[in-house]
């Protein structure tokens, strides 16, 4: 077979060096004498090495089918651990020779590119120009460096995700979002686990019963190791902003009974949550919604001393909350089992229906980005369908569509109960 490179240039597909349509078809020539294999859409990872980036680029070579990926860093040893990491768990399901077709090592120092370095922006800027989209798990940046790579990315006709739990980054990028729209450019934030799935959850119980008036969301991450990575001190930033309000009688307030009492058929137990607020959630627009929230569900009597300390500190000793993170590690390491993560929704409306939605996995690093994948994959193929294009800035919560996204984390094995009346969907 002959391989086709085409080119996405925002949405419209010319023969040259880019990669396109994950969607594996074969595109008939010469009077369907000779089949040309289209090649896939390239995406490109930043922070591949941490914890969710080797996870992701696992679950990309495994679960979408051709589409191209480039790992970047300043560290080749790094990256080619990444890559043997991921053909070691593949190895039963996945040769050698479809590693080294779709999994790119570039070697960019992306710190030096967003000091301004000349140099090394030419060189991340010719390897922008071959993808499709950007996906950003590196830690959150400041102001200044957010929007310069968010502007690269604007430049050279790529789209964005990310992951971070904080609000910062979508909130400096919204500065920018009239240069992704008049550019056709699509931003996607906060898509993962949580945030990411609260609201879509709740869009998802929308579309299954009608004029529905209730629908709390419980989450659960129940661990007894807490590394002192990038994404738990990711904690304490969430924690300066956010407010950890809930819908009660369609206003948004403070929730009095300080916990509630949920069930998680996941794992069959009922555990207290705390309530936890996230944006994404003030996005929705369901004008029957009534009451409505996200609770966290405990940990432990110490780790959830240690998280109450932390959130009363943030805002205004923040270096405090900071340090309490290493206290948080060592109380979690008590937690006992289930050790899951996962998230669900129960809605119910004024005729009494009832619909029941849940995800889980035992990591929430790994759920988080088969979460990230899903929506990947809706991003992808809105590079090819103008219908599906959504220009600006998003929460991925509100971008996606839930049954889209549901339907990928099936195909991607996460255990999914879906009930409505207690009947199995």
């Amino acid at each position: 077979m002959e391989v086709i490179e085409l080119e996405a240039n925002n949405n419209n597909l010319t023969e040259n060096n880019n990669l396109v349509d994950n969607t594996n078809f074969l595109k008939d020539n010469n009077n369907n004498t000779e089949k040309k294999e289209i090649m896939m859409q390239k995406v490109c990872i930043m922070g591949a090495s941490g914890e969710t980036g080797r996870r992701l680029t696992r679950l990309l070579i495994q679960h979408v089918n051709n589409v191209g990926i480039t790992i970047i860093g300043r560290s080749l040893t790094k990256l080619d651990e990444v890559k043997n990491n991921a053909m070691k768990a593949l190895e039963t399901i996945v040769d050698k020779e479809t590693f080294d077709k779709r999994l790119f090592l570039k070697q960019v120092d992306v710190e030096q590119v967003l000091k301004g370095n000349e140099q090394e922006t030419n060189t991340f800027e010719e390897i922008l120009k071959e993808h499709s989209l950007i996906i950003n798990v590196m830690p959150p940046l400041p102001h200044d460096e957010t929007i310069r790579l968010a502007r690269l990315a604007i430049k050279n006709n790529v789209d964005w995700i990310d992951p971070h739990m904080v609000t910062s980054t979508i909130h400096h990028l919204k500065e920018i979002e009239k240069e992704a729209v008049d550019n056709k450019i699509c931003i996607v934030c906060q898509a993962g686990l949580f945030p990411g799935i609260p609201a879509l959850f709740v869009r998802k119980a929308n579309e299954n019963i009608k004029e529905m008036t209730d629908a709390p969301i419980a989450l659960i991450s129940r661990t007894n190791h807490m590394g002192l990575t990038a994404g738990a001190y990711d904690i304490v930033d969430y924690m300066k902003t956010a407010k950890n309000d809930v819908m009660i009688d369609g206003k948004w307030q403070a929730d009095k009974s300080i916990s509630r009492n949920f069930h998680f058929q996941s794992v069959n137990k009922t555990f207290a949550c705390y309530p936890m607020g996230f944006e994404e959630m003030y996005e929705l627009n369901i004008p029957t919604l009534k009451n409505t929230g996200v609770f966290m569900s405990e940990l432990n009597l110490l780790s959830d001393l240690v998280m109450l300390v932390m959130q009363m500190s943030a805002k205004s000793f923040p270096g405090f909350a900071r340090w309490m993170v290493k206290n948080l590690a060592c109380a979690i390491k008590y937690v006992k089992e289930p050790y899951v993560a996962g998230a669900q929704v129960e809605a119910t409306n004024k005729d009494g229906d009832r619909y029941y939605l849940s995800i889980c996995n035992e990591d929430v690093f790994e759920i988080t980005a088969h979460s990230l994948v899903a929506t990947i994959e809706q991003m992808l193929e809105s590079r090819t369908n103008e219908k599906l294009r959504k220009h600006g800035v998003h929460f991925s919560a509100i971008y996606s569509d839930p049954t889209l996204l549901i339907n990928s984390l099936k195909r991607q094995g996460i255990p999914v109960i879906e009930k409505l009346n207690d009947k199995d969907l």
